[in-house]
């Protein structure tokens, strides 16, 4: 059964969870059921599933790695971790204008292999 719930508090809930891995099974179920809805049957097969890094130089998100670990095993989607932050960024809710934000995040991912002909999500 589907929860209802509006975007703030759904919004929070996110937060909570990035912050403290709370109510990781809630997540993992949202994230399947999106994953299904999506792709299921679809004609592009994916190679893997990799994660965004955080802010902070050689760092991902602990809760996010524990959910796409788990995300993994449910799907049978491998994780492979391709990308990294070589340098600290600035939180993008403390820059106003899209031109420092664009700064901001310029030449700080690198991609640790070659993904040419690759389906990632």
């Amino acid at each position: 059964m589907p929860i209802e719930m509006g975007k703030e508090e759904y919004s929070k809930r996110l937060l909570y969870f990035y912050k403290y891995g709370n109510e990781t099974e809630f997540f993992l179920n949202k994230l399947v059921e999106l994953f299904n809805l999506r792709f299921a049957g679809d004609i592009i097969k994916f190679d893997y599933v990799a994660l965004y890094p955080s802010h902070k130089k050689d760092q991902i998100n602990a809760n996010m790695v524990n959910l796409v670990t788990k995300f993994s095993k449910v799907t049978g989607l491998p994780y492979k971790q391709i990308l990294r932050r070589n340098k600290d960024i600035k939180p993008s809710h403390e820059l106003k204008t899209f031109e420092e934000k664009k700064e901001n995040l310029k030449s700080s991912i690198d991609i640790l292999e070659i993904v040419e002909g690759k389906n990632i999500i």
